[in-house]
């Protein structure tokens, strides 16, 4: 298994995730939700995570059938974790 294309893709999937987190702390600021900060930590967290792993990943694309299982298997793991953090 190829280790920097299968990091590619999940951290630009984890960056994705951090930044569709800014609609939802956006309304959670705007009504007044006092758990805005957890939210808050969520997103960038994500983001700060995920941006500089792939952007240091992002020269190598060849993938192969086994990298495919892995990024699905492991994209599903990833999303429901960071989606159950804040």
């Amino acid at each position: 298994m190829n280790i920097k294309p299968v990091l590619n893709i999940l951290s630009a999937l984890l960056t994705l995730l951090g930044l569709t987190m800014i609609v939802p702390l956006a309304i959670a600021f705007f009504s007044g939700e006092p758990t805005v900060h957890m939210l808050l930590w969520t997103t960038v967290g994500t983001i700060v995570i995920g941006l500089p792993i792939w952007l240091l990943t992002r020269k190598h694309r060849s993938l192969t059938n086994r990298d495919g299982f892995a990024i699905v298997t492991f994209s599903w793991i990833l999303t429901a974790f960071v989606g159950a953090l804040p």
